[in-house]
């Protein structure tokens, strides 16, 4: 294939990720573009979580991209990519890519903060197999997550914003519906369906916050909001989606797990907050109300549930987690919520 030829194909890659504006998609769609043009053996995107590069999507010429857990094996070895962020990161302005081994090369993904991710590209020999176009296709792509990343981020924690959360709940609303009429179709998407695990909905206040700014001043509370942001990014998975929805209001949308399994990673949070030391304002307590996301239902009745359940752990000692399909069920709260009477978030 000559350089012209290769140049169109890129171009018309390009111009079919630029028509995206869904990063989950995007990322799919870039590992399948490599896979499909670029001669390696296996392609693997790494993200930052918090200050550690995990691996997150892997594919190869043949198969589909698919999900990494980053506690089993990892396509490349941890030191080998500690290796190659070392090496991205240490001029002053990022190389391109490096080499990782004889059959390893790691290009860079480059947002306003620094390394935002590493693509890595394994062949039978990388020092004869490395078109000369990648670098600047993965440039390209990155520039274009850096735009939608500016419009759908909170400017002051980095988590997404209000305004995407309703087309991202949306979102799994529609794959729900989708599975539940076409079951065969979405077992094989990402693997067989478990029908006890479910995505769930937590809304995260901040207890009294009012009184951390109003004695300690607006900065120091902003500062408690960026910390509670980073202890998010911290104690969730990848997949999960964080929310600032303004304020000292979060939310979380879990991928999907049982009940037991959302139970306990939403406590764990609770806990790791009660036990952090802020600067200066010292201790600080959350409080927690979440709900199953049904596809059945308008995301409006979803986020209403969340935050009746919310409202029960503040009026109930707050510092607490509350699920509110339980507290329906003991008879605490109504099983019908009225979107317009419970919900101030949309």
């Amino acid at each position: 294939m000559g350089v012209s030829e290769s140049a169109l194909i890129v171009l018309g890659a390009l111009e079919h990720l630029s028509l995206d504006r869904d990063r989950d998609r995007m990322q799919v769609a870039m590992l399948r573009i490599l896979a499909d043009l670029c001669g390696a053996e296996e392609i693997t995107l790494h993200c930052r979580s918090d200050e550690r590069m995990l691996p997150m999507l892997v594919a190869t010429k043949d198969c589909e991209p698919q999900p990494v857990d980053p506690e089993g094996p990892w396509p490349v070895a941890e030191e080998n990519l500690a290796g190659a962020v070392a090496a991205l990161s240490a001029a002053s302005r990022l190389t391109d890519s490096v080499m990782v081994d004889p059959r390893i090369v790691a290009h860079a993904l480059v947002d306003a903060r620094g390394l935002a991710g590493v693509v890595t590209l394994r062949y039978a020999d990388a020092s004869t197999r490395r078109p000369w176009w990648i670098s600047t296709f993965l440039k390209v792509y990155q520039n274009h997550i850096n735009l939608i990343t500016d419009a759908e981020c909170d400017m002051l924690t980095g988590l997404f914003n209000r305004k995407t959360f309703e087309a991202r709940i949306h979102h799994i609303l529609a794959m729900q519906r989708e599975s539940s009429d076409q079951p065969d179709h979405a077992s094989t998407r990402r693997g067989p369906s478990r029908p006890d695990h479910h995505h769930w909905l937590a809304v995260i206040d901040i207890d009294h916050f009012k009184r951390i700014n109003d004695h300690f001043g607006h900065l120091y509370g902003d500062e408690v909001l960026i910390l509670l942001a980073r202890l998010m990014m911290r104690g969730f998975r990848m997949e999960d989606r964080l929310f600032r929805f303004g304020g000292e209001e979060f939310v979380i949308v879990l991928s999907p797990c049982n009940s037991a399994g959302a139970a306990a990673v939403l406590e764990r949070f609770r806990a790791s907050i009660e036990r952090y030391d802020f600067p200066r304002v010292g201790r600080v307590t959350a409080s927690i109300g979440y709900t199953r996301i049904r596809g059945e239902v308008m995301p409006s009745v979803a986020v209403g549930r969340a935050d009746a359940a919310l409202y029960f752990a503040k009026r109930n000692g707050r510092n607490r987690v509350c699920n509110f399909e339980v507290l329906a069920a003991a008879g605490h709260l109504q099983e019908a919520v009225t979107p317009e009477a419970e919900v101030t978030l949309f």
